[in-house]
């Protein structure tokens, strides 16, 4: 039994790490992620006006812009915070959950929620709880 626990921690364990430990020691300074989970709200505030791509379900790639990160007051233990994000309004995305790629965050899953729109495009919004 023993031995058993002991190869499922090594190899979930290495699942998790693996890609956090084969990055660039850079990328990994720049990446404050928590282990399995998105980047934090200071990663998120350092990319503030930039493009984050994602993917649709259908592997369709979509552009949208961080329009700005707001911290929401939240439990002690929890970083809370929202992402605005706008994108084409010719090509709008329904709510739900994308892929997202970027160089400085790297990759996770972000659900959005349709805002509205404004005369620019469409907008979106992310919700976070994070554990600290």
């Amino acid at each position: 039994m023993s031995n058993r626990r002991t190869f499922v921690a090594a190899t979930t364990g290495g699942a998790l790490l693996g890609p956090l430990l084969t990055a660039p020691a850079a990328a990994r300074a720049t990446v404050a992620r928590r282990l399995g989970g998105s980047p934090t709200q200071a990663v998120f505030q350092a990319l503030a006006g930039q493009d984050l791509q994602l993917r649709t379900q259908r592997g369709e790639r979509r552009t949208l812009r961080l329009l700005a990160v707001r911290d929401r007051a939240g439990d002690p233990g929890l970083e809370q915070f929202s992402l605005l994000l706008r994108g084409d309004a010719q090509a709008a995305l329904r709510s739900g959950l994308y892929r997202v790629d970027h160089a400085d965050s790297g990759r996770f899953v972000m659900r959005l929620e349709a805002d509205g729109h404004d005369v620019l495009g469409a907008l979106y919004r992310a919700e976070f709880s994070l554990l600290v």
